[in-house]
């Protein structure tokens, strides 16, 4: 089968060769690249020229506006023609046997997920990631280093949001409400680098403007999968931490007036379209969510300081510190 890989490049110079080349490096031979810049600022066009020298068979696509990693995927996607696509970030790579080992055993399967390794910037690797078969949709939330089946994808109607937006979170969303058929491979040949220029360490620590409106948009458009209670309160679930992250991760050191606007957006949709979030039974400690500790915490806790109308207060002092570091990426 072919294996379409899209690789979303935003400022990339420094990083996508090496991404191609472990593509371009791989056991499993029959995989289409597609490099999608999402209107890079720095020479990241030039290094796609050169790629293309290199290897006529990859598609070059240039994304008119900036569309955010999500979209940039999203833009790949629409010219992908492999019977499964993968995602990879252009700062990361991937083991040389990757996609091989990945392939799915059963043609019905709609996803296939694996573990990672995390990369310091001094190429040392901080941690490999296994996960439980049962939880991994819960647990692993990168968009990234995934096979999805492109018929799942286009008959269930899923993308990801445009925009510079939390956009892993809210496809995870999306992925638990279709109820895919997948596949756990024990293995960890995903290397998530970190880099401190990425949108994840720069855009998102801050409030965009229209960001949060996009997420919220993301979110709505998720409704129509929600048809049952159960699905309901995974939707309910993942708006609030959708929003939740938005304050926490995007939130620190912006001020007291920025954050007051933000709250208040987040908790007026939130109250408007899930009005029961307060009783939703996966934001709780003891429920099996199967998430990081450190995110039910922060679900829990933040649902907690609500209750107790004590939210706002936490949130207008939380804008005013710098405690970033708490909030993982991975």
């Amino acid at each position: 089968m072919k294996i379409s890989v899209v690789i979303p490049c935003y400022n990339g110079e420094t990083f996508l060769e090496k991404c191609v080349k472990c593509v371009k490096n791989q056991t499993y031979d029959n995989i289409e690249i597609i490099i999608v810049d999402d209107l890079s600022t720095d020479n990241s066009k030039k290094v796609m020229k050169k790629i293309k020298k290199q290897y006529p068979d990859v598609i070059l696509v240039y994304n008119k506006i900036n569309c955010g990693p999500g979209g940039a995927k999203n833009e790949g996607l629409k010219i992908a023609t492999g019977e499964y696509v993968m995602f990879i970030d252009c700062d990361d790579v991937i083991d040389n046997n990757y996609i091989e080992l990945m392939l799915p055993s059963n043609e019905r399967c709609d996803l296939v997920v694996a573990g990672l390794k995390k990369i310091g910037s001094d190429g040392h690797i901080l941690y490999t990631r296994y996960f439980d078969a049962d939880s991994v949709l819960w647990q692993n939330i990168f968009s990234s280093g995934k096979l999805y089946n492109m018929k799942w994808l286009k008959n269930n109607n899923i993308s990801l949001p445009y925009g510079r937006v939390f956009e892993d979170i809210m496809l995870q969303a999306a992925i638990l409400l279709n109820n895919p058929i997948y596949e756990y491979k024990n293995i960890a040949g995903y290397n998530y680098y970190v880099n401190t220029n990425s949108i994840s360490h720069t855009v998102l620590c801050s409030f965009k403007p229209g960001s949060i409106e996009k997420e919220q948009e993301y979110l709505m458009n998720l409704k129509k999968y929600a048809i049952n209670e159960e699905k309901r309160d995974i939707l309910t679930y993942f708006s609030y931490r959708t929003m939740i992250w938005h304050l926490l991760k995007s939130g620190c050191k912006v001020g007291k007036n920025p954050m007051i606007q933000e709250y208040d957006k987040a908790f007026n949709f939130l109250n408007k379209e899930f009005p029961d979030f307060n009783k939703n039974k996966y934001i709780n400690l003891f429920t099996k969510t199967r998430d990081k500790k450190i995110i039910k915490c922060a679900l829990w806790g933040t649902r907690f300081l609500y209750k107790l109308h004590l939210s706002k207060l936490f949130f207008t002092f939380y804008g005013k510190v710098d405690l970033s570091k708490l909030w993982p990426n991975a």
